[in-house]
């Protein structure tokens, strides 16, 4: 298992996990030019000198992930030997932003919402905690896209 060097493109905000506890999620491109996406990392666990961030170039060793059916799902042997090896300074003329539910619209370029999101398996699932939202520019709403009837069984999606 040689060592990778991966430029981390995005840094997901620490959650918490049962079987990890405080870990981020990170995805970057590899020098070959293919999508790693490296989960868990214990981020707030690392020492200052071993945290990274948006445009770094880490080297490290990568296991592939079999819980997880994304082929670009790779998590690290041991968190500590992410080592931070460059960085590049970006000065963009554009950034555009992804999200599967803008609160709020800035210029833009695409929307796509949770449902679409869902049917283009971008995301594994969605959960529903209100259907009321208070001045914003998005709009609440149920979509029924199909009901099947099998031996007494109503299911609908």
């Amino acid at each position: 298992m040689k060592k990778e060097r991966i430029l981390v493109t995005v840094k997901t905000y620490p959650t918490l996990s049962k079987k990890y506890g405080e870990t981020v999620c990170t995805a970057g491109v590899r020098e070959h030019g293919t999508w790693v996406r490296i989960y868990p990392v214990p981020f707030c666990r690392l020492e200052e000198s071993e945290r990274y961030r948006k445009y770094d170039w880490l080297e490290c060793r990568l296991v592939r992930r079999t819980a997880d059916p994304r082929p670009e799902s790779f998590s690290p042997p041991d968190p500590g030997q992410l080592t931070r090896v460059g960085h590049i300074a970006m000065n963009p003329l554009c950034t555009l932003r992804y999200s599967a539910t803008h609160a709020d619209q800035h210029h833009m370029v695409y929307r796509l919402d949770a449902v679409d999101a869902y049917e283009r398996k971008l995301v594994k699932q969605i959960e529903v905690a209100s259907a009321i939202v208070e001045d914003a520019h998005n709009k609440p709403y149920v979509r029924l896209v199909s009901t099947s009837n099998r031996l007494g069984t109503i299911s609908a999606r």
